[in-house]
């Protein structure tokens, strides 16, 4: 687990230990390697480790519970690629959710980026890679 997946979870566990949610007392039960597991989708199985920040149907819910998000809609008919993938677990400092019908993203900035992108992953990469490529 690395610092954002603790700090994470840490501010869930307190939002629902002021909550009278009836599932706050299911959350709260959980140990935090069974909290990564159910927020998480690239959690390892030996030892709990992640790679990134992508959530599962059930983080994103438990995430937009406790903090202000972006839903971007994405262009209809794209599948998600390995390199979108990538990209967003370069690019993303917090947890995002994606689909192929909309991307979730929790920080303000890349939020902006992709309403700008019209959810567009594909077309911020290019972006990006432009913008290195001028500076090199």
């Amino acid at each position: 687990m690395n610092t954002v997946h603790a700090a994470v979870i840490k501010h869930i566990r307190s939002v629902f230990a002021n909550g009278s949610e009836k599932s706050a007392e299911y959350f709260l039960s959980l140990k935090d390697d069974q909290m990564m597991r159910l927020m998480f989708s690239s959690v390892r199985n030996d030892s709990g480790k992640t790679r990134g920040m992508r959530l599962t149907n059930s983080g994103l819910e438990i995430m937009k519970s406790c903090f202000q998000f972006f839903d971007v809609p994405r262009e209809a008919g794209l599948d998600i690629n390995n390199n979108e993938l990538l990209y967003l677990d370069r690019r993303a400092k917090l947890p995002y959710y994606i689909d192929a019908s909309r991307v979730v993203v929790f920080e303000s900035d890349l939020g902006m980026l992709l309403k700008l992108a019209d959810g567009s992953i594909h077309t911020l990469m290019q972006i990006d890679s432009s913008h290195r490529n001028r500076n090199s």
